[in-house]
This record gives C-alpha cells, structure tokens and sequence, in this order.
C-alpha cells in the first residue's frame, strides 16, 4: 500500500522524511506531498481556495492509485484538513477511499469558527509562535524571511477560505487516527471527541508529551503507530 503525507502550513514535504525512511510490514511506497507554492516551477498555476488545494490533492491520490493499491493518508495541522477534505471528497465523487487516515495535531473541522484563520501578519505571527517550531524562521534575517514567508502567508490566505465541510451521518468517512502533543495550544479547549461528527469512528488516540511539533521527538514512535495501524490491511 502507499501512505500520502500532507505537510503543515508553511511546511515542506522534507520535513516528513522520517516517515519515508521508515520500515513498515505493509506499506510499500510513502508519498511526500508537495504543495504547489513550495515549487512552482512544478506547478502551471496555484491555487486560489482551499478547495481548489483539496480537489488538486484528491486527483493526485486518485492518479497515484490507478491500479488498485490500497493507500493510507496522514496530514499534520493544516495537512491534517487536506487529508480529511480529500479523503470526503473522494467518497462524494464515488473514488476509491483511503484504508486508513491519520489525523496529527488538528481540531475537528466543525470546530473552526469563521474568520479563525487569518494572513493578517499582526496576528498571524505571534499565533505562529505559540504553536512553536517556527520561531527561528519568524525570527531570522531579511533575506531568509523574504523566502520563507511568502509560503507561510500563502497558506494562511488559503486556509481563510477553507470552509469545513460536516457531513450527513451517513457520509462519514468510516475511521481515523488521532495524534497529538498534550501542550499543543492549537488543541488547548477544542473537543477532540467531535472528529466523530466527520468519522464513524475513531480506532485510537496518541497523545505525545509536547506541543504543536511534537513530530520533532517521536519520529520513531509515530512510524510504529502507522506500521500497527496499517500491517493488516489489505
């Protein structure tokens, strides 16, 4: 099977290299996802909505998967919303379904009020912060800021059209996985038991001592919850 990851917003797919260097029983390819502001010179255009960065990741999966492989999805923060989003568009259109879909470090959709997510920088940047594992790159010289942000802010302009969609009781995607850090101020106050207000079910909970990156310190401990969650799928 092949195993799709969704980076977080601002994030490159090199971050998730743990992942595609891992030893699983039953899954044979991991597919770093790059999204198309990261490398335009792979991409004819960007998108303009979240939606269009749902339906683009979704037709990405589906072309991976022409002949059949199962395939499993795991979306950290913001990728945590593409791999969800794709997973429900995917139902809706009548294309294969993921076997499994990890869910790291995010709220459930239904939870996210209006106007949450903002590109505002007087904003944006000290809420940034409180999530951790950006300050060196907010903080750094000119130069290395005038590469970086613009992909950051990029992806907060999308996310404030993202519109989380609730589906009827009987669209539910069938399971997921949960990981998260205990400290992670992004999840300070949110339910967590409404994902089953998107899922039938969630099969398990990983909560990590840390915070938003708490990836930083489990590399090894987040690739044995996949290998277990995925080895006898079929």
């Amino acid at each position: 099977m092949k195993l799709f990851v969704f980076p977080h917003a601002g994030g490159f797919a090199r971050y998730y290299t743990f992942l595609k260097n891992a030893q699983y029983q039953n899954i044979r390819e991991v597919v770093l996802y790059e999204y198309a502001n990261r490398n335009p010179a792979l991409h004819k255009t960007q998108p303009v909505s979240f939606a269009e960065r749902t339906e683009r990741a979704a037709d990405f999966i589906t072309a991976e998967t022409a002949g059949g492989e199962p395939f499993a999805l795991f979306g950290h923060s913001m990728g945590a919303f593409v791999a969800y989003e794709a997973a429900l568009l995917l139902k809706r259109t009548g294309r294969p379904l993921p076997a499994q879909i990890f869910l790291s470090g995010q709220r459930p959709p239904c939870t996210v009020e209006e106007g949450y997510f903002t590109a505002n920088p007087d904003i944006a940047i000290p809420y940034l912060k409180s999530l951790g594992g950006m300050d060196q790159l907010l903080d750094a010289a000119p130069a290395v800021r005038s590469l970086f942000l613009p992909i950051i802010f990029g992806d907060l302009k999308l996310l404030e059209t993202y519109t989380p969609s609730i589906p009827a009781p009987e669209e539910r995607l069938r399971e997921c996985v949960l990981l998260y850090g205990d400290h992670d101020a992004e999840l300070e106050g949110r339910d967590l038991t409404r994902w089953t207000e998107h899922f039938e079910q969630v099969k398990s909970r990983h909560v990590f001592s840390g915070g938003h990156f708490y990836l930083d310190q489990y590399h090894d401990r987040v690739t044995e919850i996949i290998n277990t969650e995925t080895e006898c799928i079929k």
